[in-house]
């Protein structure tokens, strides 16, 4: 079984990330620094996060919820350009 692996969206406070893993090593939480999401739009986050196979994790409930029904909408194309 893999891992889950999780990656802060840029507007998730660091002190999340850090006390996470403080409190449970183990995790793979890359920060949103780490990632170079800074400045990206929500589509791109989405993309990066999920070509790392990790889980989004964000505090943005104004234009993450629309932006992430687009991208699973487009999802089937994504994993065919993955295979390519």
């Amino acid at each position: 079984m893999r891992a889950i692996k999780f990656q802060a969206d840029a507007d998730l406070k660091q002190a999340i990330v850090t006390g996470t893993i403080r409190r449970q090593p183990s995790i793979d939480f890359q920060s949103a620094n780490a990632a170079g999401l800074e400045g990206k739009k929500d589509p791109q986050v989405l993309a990066i996060a999920a070509q790392e196979d990790r889980i989004l994790v964000t505090h943005d409930r104004k234009t993450m919820p629309a932006a992430f029904g687009n991208f699973i909408a487009s999802y089937h194309f994504f994993i065919k350009m993955r295979r390519i």
